[in-house]
């Protein structure tokens, strides 16, 4: 059983079909990436596996659930996490207390968020700006900070939305080995534009155009694909 089923997925404004019939499986572990221009559909579309926005047809299974009709909050409870495209971080709060937070917030039971600020803390590689404003850490940092405060959900899917926007080569370097040390243990659900990091992190690619999937497959497949050269990746495309 794969630990998401999205089926006939579809999102409309007015006349708008923003999403429309959307079909994705994901398994409990690995990168899926999903790709496509500027307008394809994509943020919306994992706003509504996340439940920020609700579905006009179509179903969400989440590890055999449906969770259709669930708000937010009780997906991020099953274990579903989402990253902005914007950091959403509290900038005049510490480190320490943004991870404090997220931890708590997750958490149905009272307990001490320290030993599992610090486990995250060294997993995303910020143990020596602990105690610094969130908002004067560099952006990358803060990049990195909101990574950690989705894996204090523990999830098992962690939706990045074009994570390494804004990053320096280094720092996208940096970013690509956590996730792939992420994806050991949960499903991973990337939104990105480069299309080296794409190609580098993905098992498997779904691309969408004007709402709708235009291919999926392995990145050798995608990369050769002529539907996907001819709407996004170019017939140059690495």
């Amino acid at each position: 059983m794969n630990l998401l089923e999205a089926r006939d997925v579809s999102r409309h404004f007015g006349g708008l079909r923003a999403v429309d019939g959307v079909d994705l499986s994901l398994e409990d572990r690995g990168i899926h990436a999903i790709i496509g221009p500027n307008g394809a559909g994509k943020t919306t579309f994992v706003s509504l596996l996340c439940g920020r926005l609700s579905c006009s047809a179509g179903t969400i299974r989440f590890d055999g659930e449906d969770i259709t009709g669930l708000p937010a909050w009780r997906r991020a409870r099953r274990g579903i996490a989402y990253t902005f495209q914007i950091t959403s971080i509290f900038p005049r709060l510490t480190v320490r207390e943004n991870l404090a937070i997220a931890v708590q917030g997750c958490s149905t039971r009272r307990e001490d968020p320290g030993p599992r600020v610090t486990d995250i803390l060294a997993r995303v590689d910020l143990p020596d700006r602990t105690g610094e404003a969130a908002g004067t850490l560099p952006y990358g940092h803060q990049r990195l900070l909101e990574v950690g405060m989705g894996l204090a959900l523990a999830p098992r899917l962690l939706i990045l939305d074009e994570p390494t926007q804004g990053l320096s080569d280094s720092e996208i370097n940096h970013f690509c080995g956590l996730v792939r040390n992420i994806a050991w243990d949960a499903a991973v659900l990337l939104i990105e534009h480069n299309m080296r990091v794409v190609m580098e992190l993905a098992d498997r690619i779904t691309v969408l155009d004007h709402g709708r999937v235009l291919s999926r497959g392995t990145p050798a497949q995608i990369r050769s694909d002529p539907a996907v050269q001819a709407a996004y990746l170019g017939t140059g495309a690495d």
